[in-house]
């Protein structure tokens, strides 16, 4: 079985990837795959450079290349995709047969998560732009085409107990 996740800033994509990988499946973060890159060149791994990065090579190489790097890393067993950003790394990914799980949250929660992390947000509509760059990237119709949608605004508990919930429904069929 293959998941990848999805959502914006704070939605907790990277929390729910970690939670299917406590349940046994190997995990593979495109935004990883950047950091790797930017350690490389010696650059600093900061948000920013993670998203001008990311375009380079969207520009460069195709708008699904995060997903057909992280599609490579892939081997047997069950993985998590962590996560994605353009409509095209989703096609990619569904073409592979990959199950897409959405996460969303309210904006205020995102902001309060983002900024608890130590994401440099000064202002919640600063955040709000910041968001707003991802959506354009297409995340928004990947929410609206996702097999499954979280809404994650309650306990890590709770959304455990939705990761269950899907290992099982995905299990049965």
């Amino acid at each position: 079985m293959i998941i990848a996740v999805s959502g914006g800033i704070g939605a907790g994509e990277t929390t729910l990837a970690k939670l299917f990988k406590k349940k046994g499946f190997s995990l593979v973060s495109e935004s990883d795959l950047l950091r790797k890159m930017l350690k490389k060149q010696g650059e600093p791994i900061t948000r920013e450079n993670l998203r001008e990065l990311g375009d380079k090579l969207r520009k460069d190489k195709g708008p699904a290349v995060l997903a057909e790097m992280a599609w490579s890393q892939i081997k047997s067993g069950d993985w998590v995709i962590d996560a994605l950003y353009t409509l095209a790394e989703f096609q990619f990914l569904k073409s592979k047969k990959v199950v897409v799980i959405a996460v969303t949250a309210p904006v205020e929660l995102r902001f309060k998560r983002a900024t608890a992390r130590g994401d440099s947000y000064k202002h919640l509509e600063e955040f709000v732009q910041a968001d707003k760059k991802d959506s354009e990237l297409g995340i928004k119709k990947i929410i609206e085409q996702a097999d499954f949608l979280i809404e994650n605004s309650g306990t890590l508990d709770e959304l455990a107990e939705m990761v269950d919930g899907i290992i099982s429904c995905l299990s049965r069929n």
